[in-house]
């Protein structure tokens, strides 16, 4: 067998040749690692950007990464803002509206023709509020996302129908789980749609008398003790009076109410009052504004 002398200019150019080979495999290696593992992080899949080839530059598919990153978290926030305003303007049972306490605690009105008594009527400037947001976040959501998640942007308008529909519900629920982990009055809601006033007039005494029945609940898991103020049936819608009884000197003291833990129960008591006006006065009212307040704290709660 033959041998055949090998050059050594030739072999050192082969080791050489295999070297940067080596070298080349390994810097690419690092390259595509560094390519997956950076995807893989920051949760984009592959498929969304076109990765070129390696030797295309670095620089680009990491400035094509970024602004990716870039519109998928404003996409996020846009999809935020539009939850965040079907939230808003929101209003539980007992009239709560996160929309309506921002907007009074910045400085400006909830409502058209409210006064400092916190009477309310008119237009509500929350629900404007609410549907600027609601605007903002559809059209910014379906800009920066139309290209990263098509099928989420077409789905957009049925997440708006499903956000509308239940908006209310999760709000309610939110503000009650708030109410059970509350000490003292700051744990009972009011549920106005099962309370209400019945009143008529006692001519040969000159009487009117008042019968209330205000339904309440206690969320927390420990005893409640308060006193009330209820809403008078008058010309003048902001008439708050004291729920009181006569004590067996004749005097009139606030009634003392009492919820057991997770309690939901109807007080009902009757009041009278001169009637001075009217010879004949009978009716009803719905869903009366109250205030209940013990020596610590105060809770009002105004019907929209």
């Amino acid at each position: 067998m033959a041998i055949v002398p090998t050059d050594s200019n030739s072999l050192n150019t082969s080791r050489r040749f295999q070297l940067s080979g080596l070298i080349w495999s390994i810097g690419n290696i690092k390259y595509v690692s560094l390519i997956a593992g950076y995807a893989i992080l920051s949760g984009f899949p592959t498929r969304d950007f076109n990765i070129p080839p390696l030797f295309s530059g670095g620089r680009n598919h990491r400035k094509a990464g970024w602004l990716i990153m870039y519109k998928r978290l404003l996409g996020i926030l846009s999809i935020g803002l539009l939850i965040f305003a079907f939230m808003f303007s929101s209003m539980t049972q007992s009239g709560y509206c996160m929309g309506d306490n921002i907007i009074r605690a910045i400085g400006f009105k909830a409502w058209s023709m409210e006064s400092a008594e916190r009477s309310v009527s008119g237009f509500h400037y929350t629900v404007l509020f609410s549907l600027t947001f609601a605007i903002l976040g559809y059209l910014a959501a379906k800009h920066y996302l139309k290209e990263i998640y098509p099928k989420l942007v077409k789905h957009l308008p049925l997440i708006v129908i499903i956000l509308f529909i239940t908006s209310t519900q999760l709000v309610t629920g939110g503000y009650q789980a708030v109410l059970s982990f509350s000490e003292g009055i700051n744990a009972v809601d009011y549920i106005p749609a099962q309370s209400n006033c019945n009143y008529f007039s006692n001519s040969p005494n000159d009487l009117i008398s008042y019968s209330y029945q205000i339904t309440l609940k206690n969320y927390s898991n420990d005893k409640v003790k308060f006193n009330m103020q209820v809403q008078k049936p008058s010309r003048d819608s902001l008439t708050m009076w004291d729920v009181t009884a006569t004590d067996a000197e004749g005097k009139q003291t606030p009634t003392e109410f009492t919820l057991q833990p997770r309690e939901q129960k109807g007080i009902r008591f009757m009041m009278e009052d001169q009637n001075s006006q009217y010879s004949n006065l009978n009716g009803s009212m719905h869903r009366p504004n109250i205030i209940i307040f013990d020596k610590d704290s105060r809770r009002e709660f105004k019907v929209h």
